[in-house]
């Protein structure tokens, strides 16, 4: 597997489970990205508004106590400086309620969740890589 490394690009991992939020963090940071996590929708936003510097993409878990993927989603999409930015809703399927409700959300797409079948690290990574600048 070829991994591209981006020193300088941070990625948002939002996601309520702890295990799930270090499997992708430790994957990201493996491939050279710079991670910050959150540990709901609010959480998300707060990070946001505190960051230096806009995150190249972010990865957010759809079902969390708080704010859910969806609405973080929605209102990541109303900011002006992450209206383009990649945005992927995390899940253990991919099945047709949740895609529509995706898209209807505006986010970039699903991943699978590392550790639930059919995830695939090369896929995972490559999918992020492909959505970001450059």
């Amino acid at each position: 597997m070829i991994i591209r490394r981006f020193h300088s690009m941070k990625i948002l991992v939002v996601d309520d489970s702890d295990s799930s939020r270090n499997a992708i963090s430790k994957l990201l940071t493996l491939a050279g990205y710079e991670v910050v996590t959150a540990i709901n929708g609010e959480d998300a936003l707060l990070k946001i508004s505190s960051a230096s510097q806009k995150f190249a993409a972010v990865l957010t878990d759809i079902e969390m106590p708080i704010m859910n993927g969806y609405v973080l989603t929605e209102a990541l999409r109303q900011m002006d400086t992450y209206m383009s930015v990649p945005i992927f809703h995390l899940h253990t399927t991919s099945n047709g309620p949740i895609l529509l409700a995706t898209r209807l959300s505006k986010a970039t797409g699903v991943l699978y969740k590392p550790g639930f079948k059919p995830h695939d690290p090369g896929k995972f990574l490559a999918a992020i890589t492909k959505s970001l600048p450059g």
